[in-house]
């Protein structure tokens, strides 16, 4: 915790929230329009499941969780009904129906004055534990052929011309995407749940009056992954390598799960190094915007390595020793 932030907790405790005089309402009704936006784009591109939520909180922070659910249920069920005579609107509120659930789980967390890591641990272990569970229930208890059904998918959406392009055959192609369902369902939650805390702590400016959070960018970007997890690490490598020498694929599964889970930590950790270095070059603007777009979408494993060796060499103290050096 930084020491600013330390000196204006005293003063942000006393703060109460926002009133819908003025403009309140106004504002507010922009917050629940865009989570509304949000939730219809996530049913075109699902990863916006963890953005569509930030809006809400920010409402609930700055407005208190009431005042925003007085708002946004009447408007959910209102949509739901226009869903039974419009089925396309069905869908629109069953998303928005999740985003709101989301954001009210989550605003405890900020409210309650969790860490941020703390929050993306517990945010993203809910959420592989979720989809995991749903993944054994529906294999193991349910029989369910999740390669068949992605074969179906892939044949009713014409992905053949993509995998004869691609040089491989359909069965293949769902072979990849089969065997990539443990970073799937691992690593993505806590990549998401970074992403989701990153944002609601980056507009800490605009909620700050209205909410005591001690925490900031510079608390959210500070984090070091425990030296313990080497040794994960290690198991997770002989795992993988056991479970690849003796075709056991629960041995692999597991290895995938475990390498997945450190990479994510340790990608948090490479990232506020390069975060670091956009801050001491004063990188501002359009450019660093594009730069961390970049890292996030093509340099992830990248990140994560630099985190990992950061473990031994400590780039922050590299960086700064040759900064005063020049």
């Amino acid at each position: 915790m930084s020491q600013s932030n330390l000196k204006n907790l005293s003063f942000l405790e006393t703060v109460g929230k926002a009133t819908l005089a003025g403009n309140g309402v106004w504002r507010l009704l922009v917050l629940v329009l865009m989570a509304l936006l949000l939730s219809n784009l996530c049913l075109q591109f699902q990863p916006l499941v963890f953005i569509a939520p930030v809006p809400l909180v920010i409402a609930s922070l700055v407005y208190g969780k009431k005042t925003t659910l007085s708002l946004v249920i009447p408007l959910a069920m209102g949509m739901m009904f226009v869903g039974y005579l419009y089925p396309a609107w069905l869908y629109l509120a069953t998303s928005f129906m999740f985003t709101i659930v989301f954001s009210v789980g989550t605003s405890f967390a900020f409210e309650n004055k969790v860490a941020p890591y703390r929050a993306v641990t517990y945010l993203g272990s809910i959420i592989a534990g979720l989809v995991w569970g749903a993944y054994l229930y529906t294999t193991l208890i349910a029989k369910v052929d999740l390669e068949k059904i992605i074969l179906e998918k892939l044949q009713e959406i014409q992905k053949v011309g993509m995998a004869a392009s691609s040089g491989i055959t359909l069965e293949e192609l769902v072979t990849q995407i089969y065997s990539s369902l443990p970073i799937i369902f691992t690593f993505v939650p806590y990549l998401g749940a970074w992403i989701f805390v990153m944002l609601i702590v980056n507009n800490k400016p605009n909620w700050f009056r209205y909410q005591a959070y001690p925490y900031g960018m510079k608390d959210m970007m500070s984090f070091k992954t425990p030296y313990y997890f080497v040794y994960a690490l290690v198991v997770g490598l002989g795992m993988g390598m056991a479970g690849h020498h003796f075709k056991v694929d629960e041995l692999w599964t597991g290895a995938m799960v475990i390498l997945n889970l450190l990479s994510a930590y340790y990608f948090f950790q490479g990232f506020g190094i390069f975060w670091d270095t956009l801050e001491r070059f004063k990188v501002r603007g359009f450019f660093r915007t594009f730069l961390i777009f970049v890292v996030i979408i093509w340099a992830m494993m990248w990140v994560a390595l630099i985190g990992l060796f950061d473990t031994w060499f400590d780039f922050r103290k590299l960086l700064e020793n040759k900064m005063e050096g020049e």
